[in-house]
């Protein structure tokens, strides 16, 4: 996680706040007609700052770029020129869409939970001017059936968090189970 990254787990809306510029893993910015296939696109920002190139003008690697724009001095000045084109990879491995959850290491977490059974929101937005790019909420099965599922979701924790305590051993998975608890993201 960065350190711009803005956390909201337990609020009315939970949320998960990145900005893009710092989160993407690759961005390429260039002139228009210059623009690179969206697939073969290489990492390149020079456009938007010079200070993303290197001492011999060269761009920065995209984990150099991400780190220097986690820095929100660096990032303060930052925009977007409506002259430029702007090719953005960002891809990520913790949501499971299929089984509604969130994944942190060996430890998954039911998104219709903490989510009061809302369906998840993937956006671009500035949030200065509150104008999104995009906005797309994200539907499960089980945000419609709740109480359909709620007996199949609970079966698979209990096996789930029996395999767990079988792998982790029982003092640690005790620990890990006793803190979810208080945090109500486990029964």
């Amino acid at each position: 996680m960065s350190k711009t990254t803005i956390v909201n787990a337990h609020g009315d809306r939970p949320s998960f706040f990145n900005p893009l510029i710092a989160a993407c893993q690759l961005i390429n910015v260039a002139r228009e007609g210059e623009e690179p296939d969206m697939w073969t696109a290489k990492e390149d920002c020079r456009l938007l700052a010079a200070q993303l190139s290197d001492s011999k003008g060269h761009p920065l690697s995209a984990d150099k770029r991400r780190k220097w724009c986690d820095d929100e001095d660096n990032a303060a000045g930052l925009f977007f020129e409506t002259d430029l084109v702007y090719t953005f990879h960002l891809w990520q491995d913790l949501l499971g869409f299929s089984s509604y959850s969130a994944k942190l290491g060996f430890v998954s977490f039911d998104l219709t939970r903490m989510l009061h059974s809302n369906p998840l929101q993937l956006m671009c937005k500035d949030v200065d001017s509150g104008d999104y790019l995009y906005a797309a909420m994200v539907w499960h099965e089980r945000l419609l059936y709740p109480d359909e599922h709620a007996a199949k979701a609970k079966e698979l924790r209990r096996s789930k968090s029996a395999s767990a305590m079988a792998a982790v051993g029982r003092s640690l998975s005790g620990s890990i189970s006793g803190r979810l608890r208080s945090l109500g993201l486990m029964q």
